[in-house]
């Protein structure tokens, strides 16, 4: 869920065209994130009226961090029933129900979890990746490369053989480095950005970097 509001926040501030006012804590703002470019084909907007194989938008979306289940109980998780198929998106309130007529989105509903009925419809919706990192074979390579180079790997070893295999595992989130050439400051997604420091920020940048050390040691 954490990971699922981060990446709608970046997201926003690539997508919005408006002033935006973005309040950050000491914590969040050393967090390193994936590079502005990570988003390029990461981000979907569907319509009604759109036509859209509908093979093509589960490939999407298992590419892009989203979990196939029975029910849609939480973000990131998606179904698919016939022509229909709930999903939960980053960033969302509630779940969404597309109904397809052929590849044609004929509609557009929100749902609550618990009741599944329709809360509103609703004309476009636009989906945004769930994951800091894409499962594709560049970053498959990169990453078996990189965690050979720190781990053990002659061992059965399940982020290795999940990740050789295309597939995701709860925890990959802590290996974000690996799959990334680079990670990035906030700061690339604001390059004129006016910034405002609280009066104990810098105690507080220093108390979280000593924590960081630590958990490195």
């Amino acid at each position: 869920e954490i990971v699922g509001k981060r990446l709608d926040t970046l997201s926003r501030l690539i997508l919005t065209k408006e002033p935006l006012i973005l309040l950050s804590t000491a914590s969040a703002v050393l967090q390193r994130v994936p590079p502005s470019s990570f988003f390029k084909n990461t981000v979907l907007e569907l319509t009604e009226g759109k036509s859209i194989p509908f093979d093509a938008l589960q490939t999407f979306l298992a590419r892009n961090g989203y979990h196939i289940t029975n029910t849609v109980m939480e973000a990131g998780d998606f179904s698919v029933r016939g022509g229909i198929i709930d999903i939960f998106p980053a960033g969302f309130e509630n779940p969404v129900r597309i109904d397809f007529f052929g590849d044609e989105i004929d509609s557009i509903k929100f749902f609550d979890v618990l009741t599944q009925r329709t809360v509103k419809s609703t004309p476009a919706i636009t989906l945004k990746p769930m994951s800091e990192f894409l499962l594709t074979p560049e970053s498959v390579s990169l990453f078996r490369s990189r965690y050979r180079d720190l781990f053990d790997t002659s061992a059965d070893d399940a982020f290795y053989e999940a990740v050789s295999n295309g597939r995701y595992m709860q925890g990959l989130e802590h290996f974000l480095p690996l799959f990334h050439e680079k990670l990035v400051p906030l700061w690339e997604y604001l390059p004129d950005s006016l910034t405002v420091l609280d009066y104990q920020a810098t105690d507080a940048f220093y108390s979280r970097l000593d924590q960081i050390q630590e958990y490195y040691d």
